[in-house]
Parts: structure tokens; sequence; C-alpha cells
């Protein structure tokens, strides 16, 4: 990597009955939330358009699982999400622990964040981590056949070579990556959708654990409870035919990726024009290119 960036890598870190372990308790624990985003243009849509994702996240200090009030959390953009006790998922905090130990940080005082992706159409946008993070770490608890890549790309700043530094990492269950704070100052990463045009399937999740190491927080939790069968209500009807006008957009207006793929205004996966030459154009993704953006689904 440039600079003082770091990564590194442990291929095979967990076993896989530990990984099945986590990923089952997880699956059945009814403790997956669902967190939304805001539009950008205006604050009209409550609460907001969804995450391509559902998450919780555990944490060392946290004492209750009642999420109404202030707690120990981690927050990006308009996410809040407070930490519950590591009791709710058993066997996490042993793997917590052992890890810190690895990677020499004392604690992961930002928590322990699950990130499922549930099926190919969920994701995570390019990003990186500058909400006060020094070390973070991931490990995949399970993924699909042939692994989702983790893409990491050299942030473009004025003056750079047009031929920057980027990587496709290919990870197993039980794999593991971490990256330093200079890595988050330098370098965007993401794991893209899988099969974008296929009717939503368990077969393409994804679940792993993000570790935090950093300056500690406290938030109020802004998601709400969720289930698997939520995200597939979600994304269920993108292979349908819709006629009309859609409800949920305005003409000339302008929408996050995700908002506008839910609302089924934007109907290909992996082209950024809907439409053709004869009959016209829907939608146009535009990707932003600003280098220091926190997380964005919304490119």
């Amino acid at each position: 990597m440039k600079g003082d960036s770091e990564l590194t890598i442990m291929p095979n870190y967990l076993s896989k009955e530990v990984c099945h372990s986590l990923a089952t308790t997880i699956r059945t624990s009814e403790l997956l939330r669902q967190y939304f985003r805001k539009r950008k243009k205006s604050d009209d849509m409550q609460p907001g358009w969804k995450e391509p994702r559902l998450m919780l996240l555990c944490h060392e200090d946290a004492s209750s699982f009642d999420l109404s009030g202030l707690s120990p959390g981690y927050g990006y953009r308009d996410v809040r999400i407070s930490g519950i006790p590591y009791d709710g998922i058993p066997g996490l905090q042993n793997v917590a622990e052992q890890l810190a130990k690895k990677c020499g940080v004392p604690c992961w005082n930002l928590g322990v964040n699950v990130v499922f992706l549930t099926n190919g159409r969920d994701k995570v946008g390019w990003h990186s981590d500058l909400q006060g993070e020094k070390y973070v770490g991931c490990i995949i608890l399970e993924t699909t056949e042939e692994p989702r890549p983790v893409n990491i790309k050299q942030k473009m700043r004025k003056g750079m070579e047009a031929k920057f530094d980027s990587h496709s990492l290919k990870l197993g269950a039980g794999s593991y990556y971490g990256m330093n704070g200079a890595m988050q100052e330098d370098y965007l990463h993401n794991v893209p959708g899988k099969n974008l045009n296929k009717p939503p399937s368990l077969s393409d999740a994804r679940m792993s654990l993000v570790f935090r190491f950093g300056t500690p927080m406290n938030t109020k939790d802004n998601g709400e409870p969720a289930s698997l069968q939520s995200r597939f209500d979600q994304v269920e009807r993108h292979v349908a035919v819709i006629h009309g006008a859609i409800e949920q957009v305005k003409e000339l207006d302008i929408y996050p990726l995700t908002y506008i793929q839910s609302s089924f205004a934007h109907r290909i996966g992996v082209k950024g024009v809907n439409g053709n030459m004869t009959d016209g154009c829907d939608a146009i993704i535009v990707s932003k290119n600003n280098p220091n953006i926190g997380e964005e689904d919304s490119e």
C-alpha cells in the first residue's frame, strides 16, 4: 500500500465451525436492525430510504438491550447504531478479545458491527471509515462459493497520476483483513452487489463482523427491528414490469441510487442508463468523485 497505509490479511483466521455457529446465532437472534438514510434534496420522506443491508452492534460497555436512550455505539452520516451487550451473541466476546490481542489494540471501543448482506442486491458502497477510527478489522463469517470481492482503491487527489493503486480481495469465510488509520485517509473500499438482475436469494448472502478501535462515541439508535423477509420484500419486485407514473419519485428530482432502485424507477442493476435510444431514458446514474466522502451507497 502507498505511504503509511497498512493492509493486513489473515486467510482462514476463524474456523468454519465457529463462523457457522456465530452466523446461525445472529440469523436467529431477532436482534438485526434496519437503518435508514435521509433523501439528499429534502427531508420530507420519513424515516428515509433503507440502507442495503441489516446490522447490529455489540459493545463491551453496553449494559442494556434497551436502545431508546443514549449508549455506547457507532455512527456514520445519518445512521446511529447503539451497542448491545456481547451476551446477545454468545461466543462473539471471546472472538473479539482474541482478535484485539492479535491486532495489538486494547479493545474494540467502537464496537463489533455485524453487517449482513442478505441477498445479491445488498451491498456496501465505496467509503472510508473516518468517524474516529484508528484501526478497523473485518472477519467474513459467511459468503458465496465464489466470494464477493472487497475492492480497494486509492483516493484520487489533485495532481495524482492517472495510474493509482487498486486491489481486489476475494476472501472466503473465516478470513480476516484489517486496515490502519492511514489506510482510511488514503483509500476507499467497497463490497459490491452480486447477481443484480436475478431475483434476490439467500444463496448470494454475505455476513461479516467489523471490529473498530478509535475515539469512543455515544449514540441514540435510529434503526428499527428487522427480519430477512423485510429485505426480500423490498427487492422482490425488481423483476416485475411496471407501467405508468411511480409515486415515490418526481420528474427531474435527484435521488440516491438505492432509493430509485427500491422504488423501481431505475431497473438496470449494472448500467448507468435506464432506457434505450428508441423509447428514451427514465433515469441516469451519476457517480461521485469526491475523494473525501464517507460511505456512499448512493453512487
